[in-house]
């Protein structure tokens, strides 16, 4: 294992492109199949008043394949399959803008942090669209009309009836009531708040990569196994420091609510359990998603490399 002043990364320039960008955006697509229904629950966690629908993770998983049977955790998926693209967006936008500071005196931990937050300025430019709308059909079902009363949309019982019914539904009354500007509502707060969850989230993944090796150097340990361990490592850093932000982000997005009004109301409601408001579901998301994203993306950038550096780089 090479120590931690050398860890190779695999850079753009090493990397046959062609096949570099689709695979990475369809392993994206992917682990969010996966983990989707951890989003979901985290989503219906962070809305509701208090505990007032679910006790924790558990229960709210147990509550939602009781009355909404298993496709329930999979309500309003199809919305966000259009992150497929998205996907492509940021890991492009990250592989480039980290190879180019190569030219200028940061170390690799900074440059990590710098792409990361660029990737996520162009990615949620893409996604605050598709978040918006799976918000509320996350929440919004023909099924258990307790939790479509968190979402501020109301559909009529046509437009409750398909998955399809309720998309339009969403969007019709997003654009009637808000028009285009609806769709980007809380843009503002989710580029606070993905911008630095992303910067910190390479930050620490590169960070605890070179402190594994270099704890571990005298061991021959594959390089994917370190990668694997950092990388929840990092999601759970990035969680702890971000959950706040976040739980007010979902609120502005599915409650149309001001800043100011909703950091208000989330204290009148929780106090000091604001904080950690839906924390474990998304520590579970979080640490997760690190993991199961790693373990296909670096495979992933190990197949696409050129021949000239396969026999220099292990996996």
């Amino acid at each position: 294992m090479d120590s931690a002043e050398n860890f190779q990364v695999i850079e753009m320039h090493m990397l046959k492109k062609y096949m570099f960008f689709p695979l990475a955006g369809l392993g994206t697509f992917t682990v969010n199949t996966i983990l989707y229904p951890i989003s979901l629950i985290r989503t219906r966690l962070v809305m509701q008043h208090g505990n007032n629908l679910y006790t924790g993770m558990i229960h709210c998983a147990r509550t939602i394949l009781i009355k909404e049977g298993w496709k329930g955790l999979y309500n309003g998926f199809f919305v966000k399959s259009i992150q497929l693209f998205s996907g492509m967006a940021y890991v492009g936008t990250y592989e480039t803008i980290r190879f180019k500071l190569a030219d200028f005196d940061f170390n690799p931990h900074t440059r990590s942090f710098i792409a990361g937050g660029f990737a996520s300025a162009v990615g949620q430019t893409l996604v605050v669209p598709v978040d918006v709308v799976s918000q509320h059909m996350m929440i919004i079902n023909n099924k258990d009309t307790s939790v479509g009363s968190l979402s501020s949309i109301k559909l009529t019982n046509s437009e409750l009836k398909t998955p399809l019914s309720r998309f339009i539904g969403v969007c019709s009354h997003i654009r009637h009531e808000y028009g285009i500007r609806g769709f980007y509502k809380g843009y503002a707060i989710s580029m606070i708040t993905f911008i630095p969850n992303s910067a910190l989230w390479w930050g620490f993944y590169n960070l605890y990569c070179d402190k594994l090796s270099n704890s571990l150097s005298f061991l021959e340990i594959p390089r994917l196994l370190i990668q694997v361990v950092s990388a929840p490592l990092a999601g759970s850093s990035a969680a702890l420091i971000m959950n706040p932000i976040d739980c007010i982000r979902m609120r502005i997005q599915v409650k149309n609510c001001k800043f100011l009004k909703t950091v208000s109301v989330l204290w009148r409601e929780d106090r000091w359990f604001m904080f950690h408001k839906g924390l474990s579901a998304r520590l579970t998301q979080s640490i997760t998603y690190s993991f199961w994203i790693i373990l296909f993306y670096e495979p992933i950038k190990y197949f696409c490399l050129k021949e000239d550096f396969k026999k220099t780089i292990k996996i």
